[in-house]
């Protein structure tokens, strides 16, 4: 395997990497996954933050070229126009922004930036634009543990797909509406809505998307109680190589471990998936992993790691503002210390 992975390292080093366009962040993405899976994080990390760095010029360079246009309608007196361009690098703008302030965790300040970027959409009266605009603001709401809001800007999103006859869209809002189904503890839903979205991604050979709905299918089965089920989703996902899912999958199989009692081997897959994440810049993931990571450290009594894990986790979902899971975060802190207590009761 790490000969197949040299070659095709090999044919990626041989192409022009100076291109700035949607094909070369996508061929950084590859070089990234393939220096990962050779042993080198940091060069990959590299090749991630290149891929990161063209993306954000691509979307700065269409807000450029759509003022150019704009300034050209002024220059002709076409106002209307010069206004719809101005909208159009808008939108570009507050999506960008939304993206990087919900990377950060920020999610109230991304649903703003999202609410913006609708409103462009409306006035320029664009239903790609709406769709896109509502599909962020669906996972936003989704990430705060806001069902009604993001099933409901979902249901919107998902009849504009179905009336332009977007197929690849239309399965993407579906697995984005499993990983809200997920977070909401409404697993059935997710399966139903998520098996044929996941169907379809590996059907046209999308690794990326196929990886993060079978991470969501993987956690949906084990809340249902079909472990075996769940492993195999998570191991499918960890042979797809998707970095950015592979926390999620070592997250489920440490739920699977610790369900069949096995706290040390859960420990080990909780703190995989909280490395990965911290690696992936991922808070949200970091959180549940820690949450995670503590009662197994609980079930093993090794209540010092327990209760480091588990303040970790309590902050942690305090920045992101996700009010259900402080509190259950705030149980499972409560809970160590009274193992504690019990612990130096009975010693």
């Amino acid at each position: 395997m790490a000969g197949q992975y040299e070659e095709g390292l090999t044919e990626l080093e041989q192409l022009d990497w100076s291109e700035e366009s949607e094909a070369s962040a996508r061929l950084w993405m590859l070089r990234g996954q393939l220096q990962d899976a050779l042993g080198y994080p940091d060069q990959a990390l590299a090749s991630y933050g290149e891929g990161l760095r063209v993306t954000a010029r691509l979307l700065g360079q269409a807000a450029a070229l759509h003022q150019r246009r704009g300034l050209l309608y002024q220059h002709r007196r076409e106002l209307s126009a010069s206004w719809q361009e101005i909208y159009r690098a808008e939108f570009d703008l507050q999506i960008l922004r939304g993206l990087l302030l919900e990377e950060e965790g920020k999610y109230l300040d991304a649903l703003a930036a999202y609410g913006q970027a609708r409103e462009l959409a409306e006035q320029l009266d664009d239903n790609a634009l709406r769709a896109q605009a509502g599909r962020r603001i669906a996972t936003a709401h989704g990430r705060r543990g806001q069902l009604d809001e993001a099933v409901a800007a979902a249901g919107q999103v998902l009849a504009i797909y179905e009336r332009l006859g977007d197929r690849v869209n239309l399965e993407k809002m579906r697995s984005n509406l499993s990983a809200i189904y997920v977070q909401a503890s409404q697993f059935r839903a997710a399966l139903e809505v998520g098996a044929p979205a996941y169907a379809f991604f590996v059907s046209v050979r999308d690794p990326y998307f196929a990886a993060v709905t079978g991470a969501n299918l993987a956690e949906a089965s084990f809340e249902l109680g079909d472990l075996d089920g769940a492993a195999r989703y998570a191991a499918r996902v960890l042979e797809l190589d998707v970095r950015f899912a592979a926390p999620y999958a070592h997250y489920t199989l440490g739920q699977i471990e610790l369900a069949r009692g096995n706290p040390r081997g859960a420990a080990a897959r909780f703190a995989e998936s909280m490395e990965r994440a911290r690696q992936n810049d991922d808070p949200y993931m970091v959180a549940y992993a820690e949450r995670s990571l503590a009662e197994a450290y609980l079930a093993a009594d090794n209540i010092e790691r327990a209760e480091e894990h588990a303040l970790s986790a309590l902050a942690l979902f305090r920045q992101l503002g996700i009010a259900g899971e402080v509190a259950i975060a705030e149980r499972t802190v409560a809970e160590v210390r009274s193992h504690e207590g019990q612990l130096w009761a009975a010693g």
